[in-house]
């Protein structure tokens, strides 16, 4: 909206008539401030919203792949890359700010290496109790 409109549209209204017009420029500058500030942060948030979403579509894409046993505490990035490349749920985070897909993925192998010492300790713990 343009001042002129905004002049035109309230010239009938008494408060409107009544102020400066320096005043009603100002105030009028303002409310455009603050409504492209309130679009701006709507937008943002839509934003955020959208990235928190794509990202949680590719830790499902992880889950599948720790379940279907595709990921494990020794798989190297570069091979699951290749296993994804296609897939919408990875291209998704790849083309937005924050999070990498790779920083998403070294989060499961750190889950998974904690799982395999976990296991690891608990197998050589077992063997002690038993003397093997």
């Amino acid at each position: 909206m343009k001042f002129a409109e905004a002049e035109e549209r309230f010239k009938e209204n008494a408060l409107f008539s009544a102020v400066d017009k320096l005043i009603q420029i100002q105030a009028f500058s303002d409310y455009i401030t603050d409504r492209i500030e309130e679009e701006e942060r709507i937008y943002d948030m839509k934003k955020l919203r959208e990235s928190r979403k794509n990202r949680e579509a590719f830790r499902e894409l992880m889950d599948e792949l720790v379940k279907d046993k595709k990921i494990k505490h020794n798989t190297q990035w570069k091979d699951i890359a290749l296993l994804i490349k296609d897939d919408k749920r990875y291209h998704n985070v790849l083309l937005q700010s924050g999070s990498k897909p790779s920083d998403i993925f070294y989060d499961y192998i750190d889950i998974e290496k904690e799982k395999f010492n976990e296991h690891k300790t608990k197998f050589k713990n077992l063997l002690k109790t038993k003397s093997v």
